[in-house]
């Protein structure tokens, strides 16, 4: 479950054969669009998630949390069996899912502005017929509400990509020459 902190709501439904696997798995399978950044043996940080967040840069300096105890940023969090919402201070690099977990992603200062459900819940808003089915998304939107665009994301983001396979494909047949010209010269 996703909170976004305006009423908009994305519902999720990760069905996996392992065990278990990294909350950061979970996300990614999900098909939900994120934007992290990797911290090393922290692993990874989470800049957004749809159309919440910040961009890459901004995010490795402070995980796009803006000065002071009441600004937001992503959390996670866990319902406990008594319905409880649990932070999870590892973040989603470090934090296990097992099967019939049911974590919540929010944007959010302290509290967690999930929903209470159970998974049986969870499987009815997103549509899953059956405990086994892949992946299952549903948006809620406050009344009203619609979709909001992510500026870091679309053609730059594309453009970016494009000028940099670009540039490493110069560079790479260049060495190629490079090494041929001193194999020629011998």
């Amino acid at each position: 479950m996703i909170a976004y902190g305006d009423g908009h709501v994305t519902y999720v439904y990760v069905a996996f054969p392992e065990a278990s696997i990294s909350a950061f798995e979970l996300l990614e399978r999900s098909g939900v669009p994120y934007v992290s950044v990797g911290f090393g043996g922290l692993g990874q940080g989470i800049c957004s998630i749809g159309a919440r967040g910040c961009g890459p840069d901004t995010c490795q300096r402070n995980l796009c949390q803006s000065r002071g105890p009441t600004a937001p940023f992503s959390h996670l969090f866990r319902q406990d069996a008594l319905g409880e919402w649990q932070f999870l201070a590892l973040g989603a690099s470090g934090t296990r899912v097992e099967h019939g977990d049911i974590l919540g992603w929010s944007w959010t200062a302290d509290k967690p502005g999930l929903d209470v459900v159970t998974l049986e819940e969870l499987r009815d808003r997103t549509g899953v017929v059956r405990s086994g089915a892949g992946v299952a998304v549903q948006e809620v939107y406050p009344n009203g509400a619609q979709p909001e665009e992510t500026p870091w994301q679309g053609w730059p983001i594309y453009a970016t990509g494009a000028a940099i396979l670009l540039g490493m494909s110069g560079v790479g047949a260049g060495l190629v020459l490079r090494a041929r010209r001193a194999g020629n010269a011998e």
